[in-house]
């Protein structure tokens, strides 16, 4: 299930950005929402084929709608590939994780990222 190019990948990413963006302007505007909803969904397929699009794109779905669950379900995600640093950065999202998060970034030798 990795059939997803880095270039894909950055465009995933870019996907997640677009809700941090709009998360930090305050999402009081419907049209922003729906619009990063929209963005969402025509990366969906890219989740499908690639296990690390797929919990780049569920940790976006938690943020974009304060979904605890999305975000556990990424949590998963980056545990079964592997992926330590985007696992404890997901973390840092979940209020009874976010110290098991603090910890991983510190044993990774990483300073913790703005959230």
């Amino acid at each position: 299930m990795s059939n997803v190019t880095v270039g894909q990948e950055v465009g995933i990413s870019g996907r997640e950005a677009d809700v941090l963006a709009a998360v930090g302007e305050y999402l009081s505007n419907a049209q922003i929402a729906h619009r990063l909803q929209e963005r969402l969904r025509v990366a969906a397929p890219a989740g499908a084929e690639s296990d690390w699009a797929a919990a780049c794109l569920a940790r976006a779905r938690g943020r974009l709608h304060d979904d605890l669950g999305a975000l556990r379900e990424s949590v998963a995600a980056w545990e079964r590939i592997g992926a330590r640093f985007e696992r404890a950065v997901t973390l840092l999202l979940l209020p009874d994780r976010a110290a098991e998060g603090r910890d991983e970034l510190a044993a990774l030798g990483c300073a913790r990222p703005a959230v």
